[in-house]
C-alpha cells in the first residue's frame, strides 16, 4: 500500500476472517476504513495510525507510535501497543488495553473492559456497568454511569466514583478517590487502599479506622461523617452539619460551612471550627481549638491546649492542664476567666474585660491592644496590659483585707492582689478597704473605693480619687488630677498641691455646679461673701469647703484638707460624672 491509500471492504455475510497487516510508511499518519463484516483483525504500523473498526466485532492493534483507534459498533478488542495511544471502545462491550505509554482509554456505551498498562493513563468507562484497572502508572480512572469495578492497580492513582459503583480500590501507592454526585456513600479508606478521600454533594461516612497511613479526606457537601485512623490525619467536613473525629495521631480537623462537631482523640490535634455554631472537643493531646466565626463552644479536655476565639460569642471550657485563650477579634468582650478554667490569656484587639476573680490558680493575661479592664482574683495573677490605658480593678476583692498595689515595681500584695505582678497598667481600682495604690512614670488614675486610702501618683500626670471617707493623696511629680466627693467624714488630705500646676476636681452632678473652670464669683477666701459663693477656702486651717448654699448657715462641709495655704478658683474644674 501506498501512503494516503484507504482500504476499504465491502459485502455482507462473509465468513472469511480478514487480516489487515499494514507496513510502516513514510506517513505519519494512516487511515483505514473497514466496512461491516462478522470480524476484522487490524494491525498498525510502526508510525501514528487512525484506525476505526467496523460495524461488528473487531482485534485492533495499533502496534507503535501514538495511535487513534476506534472501535465503532460491535464487541471490540483494541490494544494500543506502544506509544502514548486513544482508545475508543464506541458501541458495545469492549475489551481495551493500552499497554506502553501514557494512554487514553474510552469504553464508551456498553460494559466495557479497560486496562490501562503502563504509564500514567485516563481510563473512562463511559456508560455501562464497567471494569477499569489502571495497572502500572499514576492513572486516572472515571468509572462513568453504571455500577463499575475500578481498580487502581499500582502507582499513585485517582479514581472517580459514585454510589452506583459496586467495588473501587486504589491499590498500591498514594491512591485519591473523588466521590461524584449527591448520593451519599461509607467508605473505609483502609480497606479500599486510598489515601485521600473527597466525599460527595450527600451524607457520606468516611473513616480510616485501622488505617497507618497519613490521610487526607474532604466531605465535601451534605452532613459528613469523618474519623480519622491512627496516624496524622487531615479532615475537612466542607459544607452540611459534620462530625469528624480525629483518631490517635496529630490531626487536622477542619469543620468548613454548618455547625460541625469536631472531636479530637490522642495526639496533639489541631480543631477549626469554620462558618456556623461549632462544637469543638480536645482530646488527651496538647490540642489547638479554633472557634471562627458563630457562637462556638470549646472543650480542652486534657493537655495544654489553646483556644481561638473570633466569633461573636463563645463557651470556654479549659480542662485539665494550662490552658490558653487567644481573643482574635477588635470588638469588646467580657472573659470570665472562672467559668473558662483556663491559665492564660491573650486579649484582642476591643476594649476587654478579663475577669479572674472567681479564679483561684494563677493566671497569666496579657490584655493585647484596646483600653483593657483586669479584675483582679484569688491567684498569683501575672497581669499585661499591652497597647492602650488599661485598669486592673480590685473592686471585688473580700471584705477582710485591702490590697497594696505598686505600679512603679510592677508587684501587689494583700487581698486579691497578693502575689500579683503588673506590666503596662496604666490605671488601679482599689478595692472597699483601706488600700494603698502606688503609681509610675506613666499618665496613672488611681481610685481608692470606700475606706481609707493612700494614693500615690509618682511621676507623670496623674489622677488620684480617694472615694469615700478620709484619703490620703499625693500627685507626685507631674501635672495631677485630685478628685473630691462629699464626704461627711472630713475629707481627704492632699499633701502635694501646687496651685497653678496641679488641680481639683469636681463632679457636677455631685456639686451642683456647671461644667468648666470654676467661676471665680463662686470661690471665696476664708468666708463666703455672697449667696453664689460655693467653695471657700479657709487659708489659716488650709481647708477646703463646699457650701451648697453660700450663705454660711452650717450647712459648708469640708471636702479636703491641704499641706500649703494657697488655692484659687482657677485651681478647682468642674468635670462630668464618671469622666
Amino acid at each position: 500500500m501506498q501512503r494516503g491509500e484507504v482500504i476499504t471492504v465491502t459485502g455482507f455475510r462473509l465468513s472469511l476472517l480478514l487480516i489487515f497487516m499494514l507496513r510502516p510508511q513514510d506517513a505519519k499518519t494512516q487511515r483505514h476504513s473497514i466496512g461491516s463484516q462478522k470480524m476484522a483483525i487490524i494491525s498498525g504500523t510502526l508510525e501514528a495510525d487512525y484506525l476505526e473498526g467496523t460495524l461488528d466485532n473487531d482485534l485492533i492493534s495499533g502496534e507503535e507510535g501514538g495511535d487513534v483507534l476506534i472501535g465503532g459498533d460491535g464487541e471490540d478488542g483494541i490494544y494500543g501497543g506502544e506509544g502514548s495511544d486513544t482508545l475508543t471502545g464506541d458501541n458495545g462491550a469492549d475489551f481495551l488495553r493500552g499497554d506502553q505509554g501514557n494512554d487514553v482509554l474510552n469504553g464508551g456505551s456498553g460494559d466495557d473492559t479497560l486496562f490501562g498498562g503502563e504509564g500514567n493513563d485516563i481510563l473512562d468507562g463511559g456508560d455501562g456497568d464497567d471494569n477499569l484497572i489502571g495497572e502500572e502508572g499514576n492513572d486516572t480512572l472515571f468509572g462513568g454511569a453504571g455500577a463499575d469495578f475500578i481498580h487502581g492497580g499500582e502507582g499513585d492513582d485517582t479514581l472517580y466514583v459514585d454510589s452506583f459503583d459496586y467495588f473501587f480500590d486504589g491499590g498500591d501507592g498514594h491512591d485519591t478517590v473523588i466521590v461524584l454526585g449527591n448520593e451519599g456513600i461509607t467508605l473505609n479508606l483502609h480497606l479500599a487502599n486510598f489515601e485521600v478521600a473527597y466525599g460527595s454533594g450527600g451524607n457520606d461516612s468516611i473513616n480510616a479506622d485501622y488505617g497507618s497511613e497519613n490521610v487526607v479526606i474532604n466531605g465535601g457537601g451534605g452532613n459528613d461523617t469523618i474519623c480519622g485512623g491512627s496516624a496524622n490525619d487531615t479532615l475537612s467536613g466542607d459544607d452540611g452539619d459534620d462530625h469528624l473525629q480525629g483518631g490517635s495521631g496529630d490531626d487536622s480537623l477542619s469543620g468548613g460551612a454548618g455547625n460541625d462537631t469536631l472531636q479530637a482523640d490522642a495526639g496533639d490535634d489541631w480543631l477549626a471550627g469554620g462558618e456556623g455554631d461549632d462544637l469543638l472537643e480536645g482530646g488527651m493531646g496538647n490540642d489547638t481549638l479554633i472557634g471562627g466565626e458563630g457562637a462556638d463552644t470549646l472543650l480542652g479536655e486534657m493537655g495544654d491546649d489553646c483556644f481561638y476565639i473570633s466569633g461573636n460569642a463563645a463557651v470556654v471550657i479549659g480542662g485539665s492542664g494550662f490552658d490558653t485563650v487567644v481573643i482574635q477579634q477588635d470588638d469588646p468582650r467580657y472573659i470570665d476567666l472562672g467559668a473558662w478554667q483556663v491559665e492564660r490569656v491573650y486579649g484582642g484587639g476591643g476594649d476587654d474585660v478579663l475577669d479572674a476573680h472567681n479564679v483561684y490558680s494563677a493566671t497569666e493575661i496579657n490584655g493585647g491592644a484596646g483600653n483593657d479592664t483586669f479584675v483582679g482574683g484569688f491567684g498569683s495573677d501575672a497581669l499585661d496590659g499591652g497597647a492602650g490605658i488599661d485598669t486592673v480593678s480590685y473592686s471585688s476583692n473580700p471584705m477582710w483585707s485591702g490590697v497594696t498595689v505598686n505600679l512603679a515595681t510592677g508587684t501587689g500584695s494583700g487581698g486579691y492582689a497578693d502575689g500579683d505582678t503588673f506590666n503596662d497598667i496604666e490605671n488601679v481600682i482599689g478595692s472597699n478597704q483601706s488600700d494603698t495604690l502606688i503609681g509610675n512614670a506613666a499618665a496613672n488614675r488611681l481610685s481608692g473605693g470606700d475606706e481609707t486610702d493612700f494614693l500615690y501618683g509618682g511621676d507623670g500626670d496623674d489622677t488620684l480619687i480617694g472615694g469615700l471617707n478620709p484619703d490620703r493623696l499625693n500627685g507626685g511629680a507631674g501635672a495631677d488630677a485630685f478628685r473630691l466627693s462629699i464626704d461627711p467624714w472630713s475629707g481627704d488630705t492632699i499633701e502635694d498641691f501646687q496651685s497653678g500646676e496641679d488641680r481639683i476636681e469636681l463632679e457636677a452632678s455631685t456639686f451642683g455646679l456647671p461644667v468648666g473652670t470654676l467661676d471665680a464669683n463662686m470661690f471665696a477666701l476664708d468666708m463666703p461673701a455672697d449667696a453664689d459663693d460655693r467653695l471657700i477656702f479657709d487659708t489659716m486651717f488650709r481647708t477646703l469647703y463646699y457650701d451648697a448654699d453660700g450663705i454660711g448657715s452650717g450647712a459648708a462641709i469640708q471636702i479636703a484638707r491641704f499641706y500649703m495655704d494657697t488655692l484659687s478658683a482657677s485651681d478647682i474644674v468642674i468635670v462630668p460624672y464618671g469622666s
